[in-house]
């Protein structure tokens, strides 16, 4: 997993590049809750280039996702490839977590 983070105003856009499962769900947690605890509360995943997500990677969405609702932020995922769009519907995250075609639409309104 190559994680790239970018700010677009006061969105901190995070590119999520291979997969995230168990070998890679610690680190991109860490790097997602040092964001939160720099105060960043506005979180946009681009999954573009993600190739897969598993269980372990599920709930590294869920537990920034929770984060930010105690904080008033919020976590959005976009351009999710066919496979991981897949499993977040499979699994229901698509009702927990907005979920945009494109990187503008995710931007617009945050």
């Amino acid at each position: 997993m190559n994680i790239r983070i970018r700010e677009s105003g006061e969105v901190s856009v995070v590119d999520l590049t291979g997969s995230l499962d168990t070998g890679t769900a610690v680190t991109t947690e860490a790097i997602l809750f040092r964001l939160l605890e720099s105060g960043k509360n506005k979180i946009l995943l681009n999954a573009a280039a993600t190739e897969y997500i598993s269980s372990a990677g599920l709930r590294v969405v869920l537990a920034t996702a929770r984060k930010l609702q105690q904080t008033g932020g919020k976590i959005r995922i976009c351009q999710p490839a066919p496979q991981v769009m897949e499993a977040l519907t499979i699994t229901g995250f698509a009702t927990i977590v907005e979920i945009y075609g494109t990187e503008e639409e995710a931007l617009s309104g945050f």
